[in-house]
């Protein structure tokens, strides 16, 4: 985990570890029974650019030399643009759209992808508010019948309340769960078309 020390870091408690000592010593943990599959849920939360920066690499080496594969959980795109190959957008309970990472930033397929990409500090335009998403995530016990996302959706109709909505394969590995994704062009979410369907965050 390049720590120093490691024998003297074993014996402190955990507030006498910093930010980036303890998420190391997490990582350490998860690794000691060799697993083929490492989920790692928010690995860079409240870790300052230089840390997160680090604790990223050190998975990247520690994926290239055990062979393992990495499920990384996050909430920022940056990190998963870095880091991953595919990626998966859920929402409310449902994986909502499906696609290499690339793509997806590119061209998003599912209105909440495109929302969540508009919605990116890095993407905004100065001097003009960031892009949000109206309302909501609904409580499970609220869930609607048909697509989960149409209440905040300003491209639903009623054929995307009237039914859950299957994942559809528009084009070859892509997956999204909108029946309208085709006319995403249209979703300007208070700023023009490519803050939200184009670029890299």
């Amino acid at each position: 985990m390049n720590l120093p020390e490691p024998e003297r870091i074993a014996g402190r408690y955990a507030h006498e570890l910093s930010g980036g000592m303890a998420q190391r010593v997490a990582i350490a943990m998860a690794l000691g029974g060799e697993p083929e599959l490492l989920i790692a849920d928010e690995p860079t939360t409240a870790l300052d650019a230089t840390v997160q920066a680090e604790v990223l690499d050190l998975l990247g080496r520690l994926q290239r030399e055990h062979g393992m594969a990495i499920l990384l959980i996050s909430h920022a795109w940056k990190v998963i643009a870095r880091m991953c190959r595919r990626t998966y957008v859920m929402y409310a309970g449902h994986i909502v759209e499906s696609a290499a990472a690339t793509d997806m930033f590119e061209r998003p397929l599912h209105p909440y992808t495109a929302g969540l990409l508009a919605s990116t500090p890095s993407r905004a335009t100065p001097r003009e508010p960031l892009p949000t998403i109206p309302g909501t995530v609904p409580a499970p016990s609220a869930w609607p019948h048909g697509c989960h996302f149409a209440p905040r959706c300003e491209l639903a109709t009623t054929d995307c309340e009237a039914a859950p909505i299957p994942l559809l394969e528009p084009t070859a590995d892509r997956y999204t769960r909108c029946l309208r994704h085709t006319e995403l062009s249209t979703l300007t979410n208070g700023g023009d078309r490519d803050r939200t369907t184009s670029g890299r965050p």
